[in-house]
């Protein structure tokens, strides 16, 4: 059944819509690694980091597979799971390539002559 719906021109986005996001749930480990840098008594690592981003990137996939089946079963909007899977590709992409940054800079340091 197709209904007719009225948008209203002068519709204001949500406060959280408004604020940048960096990283499509990357943003805690980014504000830990920030906060171990200026609070001295934070015990904040890189491993917490990578591994707090890691879940995020894990989050964003089970997002993306249940707004898939709730698309594919008629409880939600296609337009929702393909939001739901555009940001898990991206936060899985913006972490592999971290992961070779990471990985570059390992071996160029352990290829310099001391």
């Amino acid at each position: 059944m197709v209904t007719n719906t009225v948008i209203p021109m002068n519709f204001e986005l949500p406060h959280h819509a408004t604020q940048p996001k960096v990283g499509l749930g990357l943003q805690k480990g980014l504000e830990a690694s920030s906060s171990s840098q200026t609070n001295s008594s934070a015990n904040t690592n890189f491993y917490e980091v990578f591994t707090e981003a890691m879940d995020a990137v894990r989050g964003n996939y089970a997002e993306a597979k249940e707004a898939t089946s709730s698309a594919l079963i008629g409880q939600g909007t296609p337009h929702n799971a393909m939001l739901a899977m555009a940001k898990a590709d991206l936060t899985f992409r913006f972490m592999t390539q971290t992961r070779n940054k990471v990985v570059d800079a390992y071996r160029e340091f352990m290829n310099m002559r001391m």
